[in-house]
């Protein structure tokens, strides 16, 4: 009885043994059956179709409008007024006004028109009869070299650009999660395969020992040892393949279609393995300290800064504005008619058939544009210290990601070679084995040191691309 139940739970096994490894064994048939992805092919999805990259987009579009809005101010206005008043049967005044105002870059209003006034009762100011004008509005001290339309416009210019370095940090910082997301996946996934090996190998050596014993040539003892290694990988096997799909699941996540629904891998698509083994960028160390100070220079984290402090720099010009008095001259060249005669205009600028006027005003304490320009030079102030202190920091983090790289890339070279000598040493103790001149409990012990080195040199592969990710989105070059 006892017997039966060991062989329908090594049955049970053999057929979890036989699904798992339709699922994850990778040779010549299964590149032939199964679906790859690709970091290449994941990464241009998550670049696509991911509601953080394709966000990026929209957020351009608004800074776009931002700059059509603010270029607005800028158009040219025409308006049409006509007012009229009868009573008592008399018609008081009738009149009508058609106009154009043409906005300038430099402060300075073009307008033109036509106006009739007809009526008993016209205001005394008011001009009877049809007559054309022309005019020009320019402020003298205030806003003569600076005002809010100007403002706005160029700062919606540099928003634009700062929307777009902020965009490229935010996909470089999406990459850089995606990319960690599929060397964890590509990592599990390996360790995974490579305890499926030790329990397939277990299984084998377990019906060996134990058929030996059968037939007397073996210690009962020795199954028990067999025994106790198989369960001790078969509970490794559980663990990393909840492991491998916790990873899988995270993966799922930074795929989506291109019409915004998630999409989920099929049961059968396994990672690209070759991507364990690629090769890195090598960065010559004499051309190190070049190349820090040129991704600093290009760095768009930096470059917002940049942009932010050039936008606090036109508010601070827009700011001095207000210490100026503001004078605004006002000049109308008018003639009667609907015809608009221009020959000898300069002549007759200031004889007849004008208009002139001027406004001054200029606050006394002037404490509204004192608050204002000294808070604006505070922000200044504080955002070139953030300036500093983010090259800064992000100057220590290429250079710690470099260190990173090269020292985890001499760990590799050494597990590698470590791995090498755990699997000649596990050969050999396993050909002694055979002859009967080694113990399992020595085989079983050299086994678990060549699968613990093998899973540590996955391990640190896996962490060598995600410590070379990482230096690229420290320099936030493309991946």
């Amino acid at each position: 009885m006892l017997r039966n139940n060991y062989l329908m739970y090594y049955l049970k096994n053999i057929l979890l043994l036989v699904f798992m490894l339709g699922l994850f064994w990778q040779n010549t048939s299964a590149q032939q059956t199964f679906d790859v992805l690709t970091l290449e092919k994941f990464l241009s999805v998550v670049k696509q179709n991911h509601p953080i990259a394709r966000q990026t987009n929209l957020f351009m579009e608004m800074a776009s409008a931002g700059r059509v809005e603010a270029a607005g101010a800028f158009d040219p206005i025409f308006s049409l007024t006509s007012d009229q008043k009868t009573f008592d049967g008399k018609r008081y005044y009738t009149q009508n006004n058609a106009d154009l105002t043409i906005p300038t870059w430099y402060g300075v209003s073009l307008y033109g028109g036509v106006q009739n006034n007809l009526g008993t009762f016209l205001d005394v100011e008011e001009s009877p009869g049809l007559y054309t004008y022309a005019g020009v509005n320019v402020s003298v001290l205030k806003n003569l070299v600076l005002d809010k339309r100007r403002a706005s416009l160029q700062q919606a210019k540099l928003m634009q650009a700062q929307t777009r370095f902020e965009n490229a940090n935010t996909v470089n910082d999406l990459i850089l999660e995606a990319n960690l997301s599929y060397f964890n996946w590509l990592k599990d996934f390996l360790v995974l395969r490579l305890i499926e090996q030790a329990v397939q190998i277990n299984i084998e050596r377990f019906e060996f020992v134990k058929a030996s014993f059968l037939q007397g040539d073996k210690a009962g003892i020795d199954t028990i040892e067999a025994k106790t290694q198989l369960l001790s990988f078969l509970q490794q096997r559980e663990e990393y393949f909840l492991a491998y799909n916790a990873s899988r699941l995270e993966l799922e996540t930074y795929l989506w279609t291109e019409n915004d629904a998630p999409l989920y891998l099929a049961g059968d698509v396994i990672p690209d393995t070759t991507t364990i083994d690629m090769v890195l960028n090598e960065i010559n160390e004499s051309e190190i300290d070049a190349w820090i100070r040129a991704r600093l220079d290009e760095h768009p984290k930096l470059a917002v800064y940049d942009l932010k402090l050039q936008n606090l720099e036109i508010e601070r010009k827009l700011k001095f504005q207000n210490f100026l008095p503001k004078l605004d001259l006002k000049y109308d060249f008018m003639r009667k008619g609907d015809q608009f005669p221009i020959e000898n205009i300069g002549a007759s600028f200031f004889e007849d058939n004008y208009k002139f006027g001027l406004s001054f005003s200029m606050p006394i304490f002037n404490r509204s544009a004192i608050g204002q320009y000294q808070s604006t030079k505070a922000k200044i102030q504080i955002t070139s210290l953030d300036n500093y202190y983010a090259r800064l920091q992000i100057e220590n983090k290429i250079k710690f990601q470099l260190i990173e790289v090269e020292n985890v890339k001499n760990q590799v070279n050494i597990y590698a070679e470590a791995s090498d000598l755990y699997q000649q040493l596990y050969e050999a103790e396993s050909f002694k084995f055979s002859i009967g001149e080694s113990s399992l409990f020595l085989l079983n012990s050299r086994n678990n040191k060549f699968i613990e080195a093998n899973q540590k040199w996955i391990e640190l592969r896996a962490k060598l691309l995600a410590s070379k990710a990482k230096l690229w989105w420290s320099a936030a070059l493309p991946n």
